[in-house]
Parts: structure tokens; sequence; C-alpha cells
């Protein structure tokens, strides 16, 4: 992983959120989902990946958006209806 740019090593364990923030999301998030185990991550909206094993509550909001809170991080994070079937799937084999 690159900081400021430095290489530094992360555990992935301990990742809450992965969001793209720059103008290639796609490309970036791509090559993270390819390198993350997948019973502990997803892919829920274009610019994030969360950690599922972290997911307190998801909530059905208004036409058809969805929101995730995760343990130890301030903000809800909105998915879409085309996310929802692996978000709840992954969080029952919890």
């Amino acid at each position: 992983m690159k900081s400021g740019g430095k290489h530094v090593l992360a555990l992935i364990s301990e990742k809450i959120v992965i969001k793209a923030a720059n103008d290639y999301p796609e490309v970036m998030l791509k090559s993270m989902e390819k390198i993350l185990p997948g019973k502990s991550f997803l892919r829920i909206h274009r610019n994030a990946i969360i950690n599922i094993e972290l997911a307190e509550k998801i909530e059905n909001k208004i036409k058809g958006s969805n929101i995730v809170k995760l343990k130890n991080y301030p903000e809800l994070i909105h998915f879409s209806k085309r996310y929802s079937q692996k978000v709840r799937k992954l969080l029952l084999m919890k």
C-alpha cells in the first residue's frame, strides 16, 4: 500500500473500508478486489469496499438504496439494491 509516496505494510484484517477518492476509482478498486480475501471484503459501491466482518447493521432506505453501519467507522456507507443480496448473504455466513 502506498502512503505519502512511500510503501507501507498494512494488516488486511484491520481495514474497515477502502474508498476511492480520485479520478480512477474503478481501476484501483478492481485491483484491490483481486487481492483481498473474498469472504471478508466486499465491494458495495463503485467507490467502496468494506470489511464485511465489521458490519453491524444494514438498513433499507427509500428508492432501493441501502446503508451499512460498520464498527469503528463513523460514516454510513450507501449501496444500491444491486449489491444488497451479496451483502446480506455474507452477513448470514458470519
